[in-house]
């Protein structure tokens, strides 16, 4: 263990930053908070609407939250102010602003994932999920689901076919894509690293894992 921070309250949501600090969603705590490589806490948003279960910290500095019992997405700035907000039915979780200005949202008791443009209408959606936890939209305009209760890594391609998947022992909580290729899965059982056809090339054994950053 190179670096940890404790006493969070459910922290379901993190982001290590370009600047070496970390941001942490609270979801019991309902709060955002980013620490220095010190641990030192540099910046909070409290008193939010509902817990944080996904989040992204933008370049021009504001922080996308998926606030799960909330039903909502909101956009603070570094100032604590809302300044975007969308109300879905679903409880949101892993969340994603695409360049395009849209925004991926996992919806976990909805089962699917969709994305919404800036007024919140939905322009893409994916079904027969089972508790999706979090969304990332690749490079090649697929989507990579972690789903959860359905144990696997699911990527799939604009018109919602699966192209790639991978199941693991327990429930998944996070699946990110690596710049190799290779997709980083956590969970239930742990943390493994597998490549595109499944090959599993580092594995992590540690109880509840609900996030997992490769940097």
């Amino acid at each position: 263990t190179i670096w940890e921070k404790e006493n969070l309250d459910y922290p379901w949501a993190v982001q290590r930053l370009d600047n070496g600090n970390t941001v942490i969603g609270s979801y019991r705590g309902k709060y955002v908070a980013e620490f220095n490589p010190q641990g030192e806490e540099v910046w909070r948003k409290g008193d939010l609407p509902g817990g944080v279960f996904g989040l992204q910290r933008l370049e021009n500095g504001n922080t996308v939250l998926g606030l799960h019992n909330a039903k909502k997405v909101i956009e603070i700035s570094y100032a604590g102010e809302t300044v975007w907000e969308v109300t879905l039915d679903g409880q949101p979780m892993g969340v994603q602003r695409l360049t395009n200005g849209n925004t991926v949202v996992a919806l976990h008791s909805g089962n699917k994932v969709v994305e919404v443009d800036p007024t919140g209408k939905v322009v893409w959606q994916v079904g027969n999920l089972k508790i999706p936890r979090t969304v990332q939209r690749l490079d090649n305009g697929n989507t990579l689901v972690g789903d959860s209760s359905n144990r696997r890594a699911v990527e799939f391609d604009p018109d919602g076919k699966v192209v790639w998947s991978h199941e693991v022992k327990g429930s998944v909580y996070d699946a990110r894509r690596l710049s190799n290729g290779n997709t980083l899965i956590s969970g239930s059982v742990g943390v493994v690293i597998v490549t595109p056809s499944g090959e599993t090339v580092w594995n992590k054994p540690i109880s509840g894992v609900g996030r997992a950053v490769r940097f």
